[in-house]
């Protein structure tokens, strides 16, 4: 998979399960109007997203591997704070494309190395 390739979603798709714990409190509900872009990442490269409940940055934000999802129709997300919101995504309702890899440096533990393609950011809330 490269940059800017499109990641599909399946009910049928391989999941190993969440890998990490949603202690969160909902803060609030809000609706996604057509066209917003969110950020999912992963530390696995992800080949698809199984249809179910997933949690996006609505900004350029996190890193691994960086997926930059598009909302096809407005949908109600599940809002926890101001920039994570949690989805069900489904076939009908996204489209989701790889943006890169973007990780810690060898350098300094705070350093970013970005390798995530800006053409694929841009336009993220």
């Amino acid at each position: 998979m490269k940059k800017g390739d499109y990641v599909i979603v399946s009910e049928n798709a391989m999941y190993n399960g969440q890998d990490m714990k949603w202690t969160e409190k909902r803060t609030k509900t809000k609706v996604l109007k057509t066209g917003t872009k969110l950020i999912h990442c992963s530390d696995a490269k992800l080949t698809s997203f199984v249809e179910k409940e997933t949690c996006f940055f609505t900004s350029d934000r996190g890193n691994g591997h960086v997926y930059v999802v598009t909302l096809t129709k407005d949908i109600i997300a599940s809002m926890y704070g101001s920039e994570e919101a949690r989805i069900e995504i489904n076939t009908n309702n996204v489209t989701i494309q790889y943006a890169g890899w973007r990780g810690k440096s060898k350098k300094t533990k705070y350093a970013y190395k970005d390798y995530t393609d800006k053409k694929y950011l841009q336009g993220v809330i």
